[in-house]
Formats: structure tokens, C-alpha cells, sequence
């Protein structure tokens, strides 16, 4: 399987993982793993989604600083690709400052 098509199998079973209660730690280590794989993609956003994924995580696992870094980090990348006005782009605004209050 291709790098790509990894990462995504990935960020999909971490996800399932998350949402369906299971454990974080697992969660998280897959999501570290599509990270590592995003780089083979030509585009820098499906990183900024597993970045917003992954922070996600830390959140539910009450490790705020990282996860406002990664969000932060997000952020920053999908500003860069001009998409200020996306929906992916208030997904990540709005985690941030979720994690302000």
C-alpha cells in the first residue's frame, strides 16, 4: 500500500478508535504514524488534518499544551494555502479556542 493511501487508512481507524471510546493512547500512536506518512503527499493539508486529529486526541487526553501547538501548527498551514475562509480552517479556530476557555 502506498504512503498515502496508509495515511488514510490510518487517520480512519484512529478515528474510530477515538470516537467509538476506545483507547487514546492507540489512537494516538496511528495518527503519529499517518503523520510521519503525510509527507509523502504533494499538498502540506492532509498533514493540517492530521495535526487537527491528533490534537484532538491529546485534548481528550488532557494534554492541552501539545495539542494548542498542533492546532496552532494547523492552522498556520491552511492559512498558508490561502484557505482563511474554509470550513477546515474555523474547525481548527474553533478547537483553539475551545482550548483557551
Amino acid at each position: 500500500m502506498n504512503p498515502i493511501m496508509e495515511m488514510g487508512q490510518l487517520n480512519k481507524e484512529a478515528m474510530h478508535i477515538c470516537t467509538s471510546g476506545g483507547n487514546l493512547s492507540n489512537a494516538e500512536f496511528l495518527l503519529r504514524q499517518a503523520l510521519m506518512r503525510s509527507s509523502a503527499c504533494r499538498s502540506p493539508l492532509p498533514g493540517a488534518k492530521i495535526k487537527h486529529n491528533l490534537a484532538l486526541v491529546l485534548t481528550l487526553s488532557e494534554r492541552r499544551d501539545e495539542a494548542h501547538r498542533l492546532l496552532s501548527s494547523a492552522l498556520e498551514t491552511v492559512s498558508d494555502a490561502q484557505l482563511e475562509h474554509s470550513s477546515f480552517y474555523r474547525r481548527i479556530q474553533t478547537a483553539l479556542h475551545g482550548l483557551a476557555a
